[in-house]
């Protein structure tokens, strides 16, 4: 994880959880903050998901799925984005 001033518990909770954080004294921008969990990862995939964003259980089973295949080199994901409690399926937003 890569956290720049958050001022609730998130440090401690993913450390809890037994993640890497990465805290960061200065915002540079979305996407050079983006590459550095990048440069700090260490494992053969990477799955960037922001705060606001998850992985149901039947995701998790369709990714673990398809690492097992000798030919996986990428995934794609349709993101359903959600709108003051609703699902948006329409407008553009969905896949995202």
């Amino acid at each position: 994880i890569v956290d720049w001033a958050s001022t609730d518990d998130t440090v401690a909770i993913a450390r809890a959880a037994g993640a890497t954080v990465i805290q960061t004294d200065d915002w540079p921008g979305f996407g050079p903050q983006k590459n550095r969990a990048v440069d700090a990862a260490t494992g053969d995939w990477i799955l960037s998901l922001d705060a606001d964003e998850r992985v149901t259980p039947a995701l998790r089973d369709e990714i673990l799925g398809h690492l097992k295949r000798a030919d996986a080199h990428a995934l794609a994901l349709p993101r359903l984005s959600a709108f003051c409690g609703t699902f948006v399926r329409h407008a553009g937003w969905y896949p995202d």
